[in-house]
Parts: C-alpha cells; sequence; structure tokens
C-alpha cells in the first residue's frame, strides 16, 4: 500500500499577523509534533532574517478539494506565538495543561546560548486568544542544562534530561528529584500505563529508573555505542524501540533485556532525529541526515517506502515528517505531513 502514496499537494505557512517584518519569515520547522487528535501542529521554525526563534501552532482543517486541487487539508496558523531570543528551545512535548484538555498546552526547555542566563522549562498554553490571556508557568532551572523533557499527566509532572542527570519536578510543590545518568541525556520517555518508570536515553545508552524506588540509580541499562536520540516504548510495555546517532534502529524486549532486531536502511551520523511510530498501521517512520524519509514494517522490519526530499538536501534544512489517521480530527483522513522549509506538504493514497 505504501508504494502508491505520493505527494498531495503542499502549502505555503504564513505568518498569523501581518507587519510582523522579520519575525514573520519563515525558515525552516526546527521541531514538530502532531497533537493526537490530528486537529492541531506545534512548530518551532527559524527565520530567515534573525536569529530568533518562531513557536507557533497550526490548526489543521480539512478543505473542500476542487478538480484542480489535490490537498485534502489545509493549515493555517492558530493562537499565540512565541518568540525565543537568547534562550533556544532544545526539546518540546505535548502536556502541562489542565481543565477539559490537558494536552492543549506545551511543556519545552530552553537553554541560554550567551551562556550567561539560566536553563527553563516552561509551559505554555498557546491556544490563546492574545498574550495577556495566554496561561504560562516558568521553572527556572539555573545553570543545569536542559536537552529534553517528557511529561507525565497522570501525576502532574515532567522530567528533564541534563548533562549528567535526569530531574523529576513536580509541578504544583516544584520539588525536584535528581536521577544519576553519568552523561547528557538526549531523549525521555515515561512508562504508559503506570508512569512510575522514567527511561533516558543517554550518550552512554538507556538508563532505566523506577520512580517508586528510593535509589537514585537504575534499575537497568540497555548499552548503546553511540549516543541515544529517540526512544518508544510498545502499548504492551515489553519492547522499547531506540535509535541512535548512528542510525541504528532497534527493537528491545524488555523480559529479556537484548535487542532482538534492528531496522536498517536508516542514515545519521551526529544528529539528533526522532522517530515515530503508529502501532495501529503497524509502521515506524523516520526521516534520515540525509533528508529522505523511510518508512519501515513494524512487525516485519521490512524497509518499505523512501520518500526523497523535495528540495536539494542540507543539514539545516531537514524536513520534518509526521503521520495521523485522522488529519483534521476526522478519522480516516490519513497521510503524511511534511515539514519542508516554509511549505507543508501533504503525503496520501
Amino acid at each position: 500500500m505504501m508504494q502508491n502514496w505520493k505527494m498531495r499537494g503542499k502549502q505555503r505557512v504564513s505568518s498569523s499577523v501581518d507587519g510582523e517584518g522579520e519575525y514573520s519569515r519563515l525558515e525552516h520547522p526546527l521541531f514538530m509534533l502532531a497533537s493526537p487528535s490530528g486537529h492541531h501542529l506545534m512548530c518551532v521554525w527559524s527565520l530567515t532574517t534573525s536569529v530568533v526563534q518562531r513557536m507557533q501552532m497550526l490548526k489543521v482543517e480539512e478543505k473542500q478539494q476542487s478538480v484542480s486541487e489535490s490537498l485534502p487539508i489545509k493549515v493555517k496558523p492558530h493562537g499565540v506565538a512565541i518568540l525565543q531570543a537568547s534562550n533556544k528551545v532544545t526539546d518540546l512535548c505535548w502536556g502541562g495543561g489542565g481543565g477539559e484538555d490537558p494536552l492543549n498546552s506545551i511543556l519545552y526547555t530552553t537553554i541560554c546560548m550567551l551562556g550567561t542566563g539560566s536553563s527553563m522549562a516552561l509551559i505554555r498554553c498557546l491556544d490563546s486568544d492574545s498574550y495577556n490571556s495566554m496561561q504560562c508557568v516558568d521553572f527556572n532551572l539555573g545553570f543545569k542544562s536542559a536537552w529534553t523533557c517528557a511529561w507525565d499527566q497522570t501525576n502532574k509532572r515532567f522530567s528533564i534530561g541534563s548533562d549528567k542527570a535526569s530531574y523529576l519536578m513536580d509541578v504544583e510543590t516544584r520539588y525536584m528529584l535528581e536521577f544519576k545518568t553519568k552523561s547528557r541525556v538526549y531523549t525521555q520517555l515515561f512508562s504508559s500505563q503506570t508512569k512510575q518508570v522514567l527511561f533516558s536515553g543517554t550518550a552512554l545508552g538507556v538508563w532505566i529508573h523506577d520512580l517508586r524506588s528510593r535509589s537514585v540509580d537504575p534499575v537497568t541499562k540497555y548499552h548503546h555505542k553511540s549516543c541515544v536520540s529517540g526512544l518508544y516504548l510498545k502499548q504492551d510495555e515489553n519492547y522499547l524501540i531506540t535509535s541512535e546517532f548512528s542510525g541504528k534502529i532497534r527493537l528491545w524486549d524488555m523480559r529479556m533485556n537484548k535487542c532482538v532486531c534492528k531496522y536498517s536502511g536508516n542514515s545519521n551520523g551526529y544528529t539528533k532525529l526522532p522517530f515515530y511510530v503508529d502501532e495501529s498501521l503497524g509502521i515506524l517512520h523516520t526521516v534520515g541526515q540525509d533528508s529522505y524519509t523511510r518508512i519501515w514494517d513494524l512487525q516485519s522490519t521490512e524497509l518499505m517506502r523512501t520518500i526523497a526530499p523535495p528540495y536539494t538536501p542540507s543539514i539545516d534544512t531537514i524536513p520534518r515528517v509526521l503521520y495521523s489517521d485522522s488529519w483534521g480530527g476526522i478519522h480516516g483522513n490519513y497521510g503524511f505531513i511534511m515539514g519542508a522549509k516554509d511549505k507543508i506538504q501533504y503525503y496520501g493514497m
């Protein structure tokens, strides 16, 4: 089925406010997240004429098609945009909100590029009408580096990956626990069911901490020869998928504590690149350092499809690619969305 998919159209992304000058000239998405419902994209963009980063939510809507149009969805800026100047975004995830929809907010981490300011963890509700009405919660991390973050909605807490430790922060009490990792943490996730296990992908491998234990040392380690850049825990919590800066993607059986198979063919050398899994469709996909999108069969590990970048590859313009089966909140509206420079492209049947 994947072989029949092709690009169905593209759309240039514009600023939500006219007259913003240099802060509205989007260059390329550095981060891109899709909401679980498929209604929204959260993007962090570099700008063509400024070192400032622009954080902007995009609303995904179904579009009435004419004979000449083939893109079944459209995106438009939604809510409030945030500009990051001296502090640069290092990671972000959905979560941090309250009320009826706890995932209407984002948690993101920043570090000061000047070396004189504090690292921050920030919660923002960008689904607001104005900046003055936006819900804001800030956590000053001092001179601790903040390279990644993960949100635990069940217990209203989040984790921060730093240089030689993972930190667990309670949102209400601001009480913080430190868990040793001995090396830089590049990616994190909580166990999906109990939320009582924290996985940290580090320069030495995966360190697994039981948050119910009084010990700050890991209960299990999965050693890697290269830095771990991505983590995914399957729904049954028996299998963990990891990716490395070297490009290797592996499936680990947590009952036997060993690697049971590999997804071959990815290209990477030194870049932190995410991968994504859709268990209902049975696929794993990522974009390599060469800007090619690769899609594997999750069960057989067969490389099913490779999508070339829509422009000459560059390390500064690696596309961001996401899959959903309900773009615009419409079940069955499935396909890949690619963020490439200042355009959004859609791939489907």
